[in-house]
């Protein structure tokens, strides 16, 4: 058998059906493993003995197992008309409804983590020299929740962060109480001179015995003055040096004074702030317990007076750190934007550096990401080249019909250009010319041809600029600056009508040579070895 190098955990979407034919997410991924081994093989023989295991996670049974009661209560609610359209409703879109409710959102993500933890340990006992990465990836709502569950890694969670709020902030918040839990060692003392380190600095070594004569100290000498030590027989200039330094050490002293009263201020504000939050939480903790031992689950909203308010979710903590998260199909920028929160370019992922995005251009159900981060840059997202090593025939003519079209008028007025200079030579050919004037048009007709050849090459180099241009871009820290939408190439017969294959669109993605291909590109990244290009259609 072949060394497994890294591991992939894949995450359904809603309903038991994971593809058109009405199978189940297991047989989807064994086809997914299967189209990754034969591109694997093809695109990386130097690692022809490894390979990469994709195992699923399913949750849609647990969600409607005998324990929700879901199931139960949806045949009571549920009309006796259009019975297999509604069941299949039930079974699948409300799905999308169970996930945005608070107590529904807590049995998903808990699903979703326990059985990642399981599986996880059942590979580990049996590969355990496994030293590879471990990755996640999420189809349709999958995504979603397995985005919501690596935002709240090893951050706030629960009624002290909610969604929306980005997890730079959440981390800054942490930092900042910590570091207020000791308000006066985090404020920086200003230094302490005793009396003969103050002589040194002002040049005034020499009266070093006197004040030990006189038994000065520390704290007698801050309250001297400049009487006192003309008394002592220090001359006027080095005396005004000496109270001028003492003046700007009592003033740092004072200073410092004021800063630790106003830490240990806030920190008393913070203190009351962070224990009302515990309280409500602990609360809010020990409702949900006392009611799952009743066997019931009510929902609970941190704000009730402002409308649904913010749910109460506690998201589990993964044992491992992903190293790249991969969205098939995914909505989650919709989710983001209709939870009224936005990414930003400092959003991050705390234990996941690096996500990625991939859509069909037809999938109804996917949404970019991109703009969530930064609106400002308006790209469209990369295209995902064909495993054969090219664009997709049908592609490339779509994309000449435009540059046609636009020379289709120049060149039209160049032919009646060269038609009307032909008249013209042809009527001159039969006068008496010159022989300079047959050199000169000569020479503009070469300096035509060398014009419309340089066109024609600034056109190609700017279309390859322009396409590395947007390779290069840096998107935000949420994949370490580098592009997260990445868009198939459609099939010729799709491109037909977009409205008839837009459902399969949304469920090709098992059976997709790119979306593989990228997804071992994106592992191996340097390794990837190109084949040779080919037509392909």
């Amino acid at each position: 058998p072949l060394e497994v190098d890294h591991l992939v955990f894949i995450v359904d979407g809603i309903g038991p059906a994971a593809d058109m034919q009405f199978r189940s997410i297991h047989r989807c991924v064994d086809d997914f493993r299967q189209v990754s081994l034969e591109m694997l093989q093809q695109h990386f023989p130097h690692r022809a003995k490894k390979r990469v295991e994709f195992l699923p996670i399913a949750w849609h049974e647990k969600l409607h197992s005998d324990t929700t009661g879901v199931n139960n209560t949806l045949r009571n609610l549920t009309l006796g008309s259009c019975r297999r359209l509604r069941d299949f409703i039930n079974d699948t879109l409300l799905d999308i409804l169970f996930y945005m409710s608070p107590a529904y959102c807590q049995v998903i993500q808990e699903a979703v983590a326990e059985e990642m933890e399981r599986i996880h340990n059942i590979f580990k006992s049996r590969h355990p020299s496994f030293s590879g990465d471990v990755m996640l990836v999420g189809h349709s709502l999958g995504a979603c929740i397995v985005f919501d569950l690596l935002a709240h890694q090893g951050v706030l969670s629960g009624a002290l962060a909610g969604p929306g709020v980005p997890v730079s902030e959440q981390q800054d918040a942490e930092t900042s109480l910590a570091e207020e839990a000791n308000p006066v060692e985090a404020v920086q003392p200003p230094k302490q001179y005793t009396v003969a380190e103050t002589l040194k600095e002002v040049g005034l070594e020499a009266f070093i015995e006197k004040f030990e004569e006189e038994q000065i100290d520390d704290n007698s000498f801050k309250l001297m003055g400049g009487e006192d030590f003309k008394e002592l027989g220090i001359p006027m200039g080095p005396r005004k040096k000496l109270i001028g330094f003492l003046r700007d050490l009592n003033k740092a002293d004072e200073e410092y004074q004021r800063e630790v009263a106003e830490v240990k201020t806030r920190a008393k504000v913070a203190q009351a702030a962070r224990d009302a939050a515990r309280e409500q939480h602990k609360a809010a903790q020990e409702a949900l317990e006392q009611q799952e031992a009743a066997g019931t689950r009510r929902i609970i909203f941190q704000h009730p007076t402002a409308g649904v308010g913010q749910p109460l979710v506690e998201y589990p903590q993964l044992s491992f750190k992903p190293s790249r998260f991969f969205l098939l199909g995914s909505p989650l920028g919709m989710f983001i934007s209709i939870r009224g929160g936005h990414l930003g370019p400092d959003f991050t992922l705390p234990t996941c550096p690096q996500v990625v995005s991939i859509f069909h251009p037809f999938d109804p159900v996917a949404y970019r990401i991109e703009p969530m981060i930064d609106p400002s840059i308006q790209l469209p997202p990369v295209q995902i080249p064909h495993h054969k090593g090219r664009k997709r025939l049908h592609l490339e003519l779509r994309d000449n019909i435009g540059r046609m079209s636009a020379n289709l008028k120049k060149n039209i007025l160049d032919s009646v250009k060269q038609t009307w200079q032909a008249v013209q030579n042809f009527a001159k050919s039969h006068q008496p010319s010159t022989w300079q004037e047959q050199v000169a048009m000569e020479q503009v007709e070469q300096e035509e041809k060398q014009r419309e050849e340089e066109e024609r090459a600034a056109m190609e180099a700017a279309d390859q600029t322009a396409n590395q241009a947007q390779q290069q871009v840096a998107i935000g820290r949420l994949s370490g600056g580098q592009r997260i939408d990445h868009v198939l190439q459609e099939r010729p017969f799709e491109s037909f009508n977009e409205y008839l294959f837009a459902l399969q669109s949304h469920l090709c993605y098992w059976t997709s040579e790119d979306s593989a291909l990228l997804v071992l590109r994106k592992i191996y990244g340097a390794d990837h070895q190109a084949a040779p290009p080919q037509t392909s259609t």
